[in-house]
Order: C-alpha cells, then sequence, then structure tokens
C-alpha cells in the first residue's frame, strides 16, 4: 500500500465524519427550533390568560365599586 492509497482513504473518512457531525447538528438545530417553537407557543398562551384574568379582576373590581357606590346612594337616601 502506498502514501498515495492511504490519503484518499483517510480524507474519505474524514469527509464521512464530518458530515455525519454535520447531520448530527442539522438534527438538534431541527430539534431545538422545534423546542422553541412550542416554548413560544405556550408563553404567548400564559400570556393571553393572564392578560384575560387581568381583565377579568378589573372587570369584577369595577362592578364591586359600582355595587358599593349604589349602596351608599341607597343608604343616603334612607
Amino acid at each position: 500500500m502506498s502514501i498515495n492509497d492511504y490519503l484518499p482513504s483517510q480524507i474519505q473518512t474524514q469527509f464521512d465524519d464530518t458530515r455525519q457531525e454535520a447531520e448530527l447538528y442539522r438534527s438538534q438545530l431541527n430539534s431545538e427550533r422545534h423546542s422553541n417553537k412550542n416554548l413560544e407557543g405556550l408563553l404567548q398562551n400564559n400570556r393571553e390568560k393572564e392578560f384575560q384574568t387581568q381583565l377579568h379582576t378589573q372587570e369584577q373590581g369595577a362592578e364591586i365599586q359600582m355595587l358599593k357606590d349604589r349602596l351608599s346612594l341607597n343608604e343616603s337616601k334612607m
């Protein structure tokens, strides 16, 4: 076996290893993108729920204040 036979084989092996490594990185990147998309969706859902909860709390507060005002008005009429 001459050095000329060895070098192409070694280069091919390194190329194959590099290609497999690139495929692994590509797969990991796709997995990370998918996870990121899922997390962004969860975050958006949580923000929407929090907004709805705050809106509901404000509405209840306004209703309570209205009832207090009506009670005060009725008590002042007595």
